[in-house]
């Protein structure tokens, strides 16, 4: 009977040990497995990715503002045709638990993005159409 109460003991043990320890291994740092961004995170990122013309930047700068600079091709009716910046002030808002923003420039034009992760994001609103830009570290 004690050989039963002493294996019974130890097996308790066991599982209590494996629990804990599991259960240690599964808590990671939340800024690693988040999918989305908090708002103060994102209200700092800068993103960047290529419209097909040339670079696209998205400087987040505040929680209600950021700045976007793209290159499109002038109308002018020149033989050397080079891009040219185009940079616009937007107002946005951002909801933090889907990882969604959407907000209006002050070129009158509507833009909006969604994150894919903590480092990828597809933005909406060029002529271009949808973009991924990717979080500059």
């Amino acid at each position: 009977m004690k050989k039963i109460t002493i294996l019974f003991t130890v097996f308790l043990m066991t599982v209590i040990c494996l629990a804990s320890c599991s259960k240690k291994n599964n808590e990671k740092d939340p800024e690693t497995t988040a999918k989305f961004l908090s708002a103060t995170s994102f209200a700092s990122s800068t993103w960047e990715g290529n419209n097909g013309v040339g670079t696209v930047k998205l400087e987040v700068t505040s929680t209600t503002d950021m700045t976007l600079t793209y290159y499109k091709m002038p109308i002018a009716k020149e033989t050397e045709k080079q891009p040219v910046a185009v940079p616009v002030k937007i107002t946005y808002t951002f909801t933090e638990a889907d990882g969604k923003f959407s907000g209006k420039g002050d070129d009158q034009v509507n833009y909006s993005g969604a994150l894919k992760s903590t480092t990828a994001l597809d933005f909406s609103g060029l002529s271009t159409g949808t973009i991924e830009l990717k979080i500059k570290k």
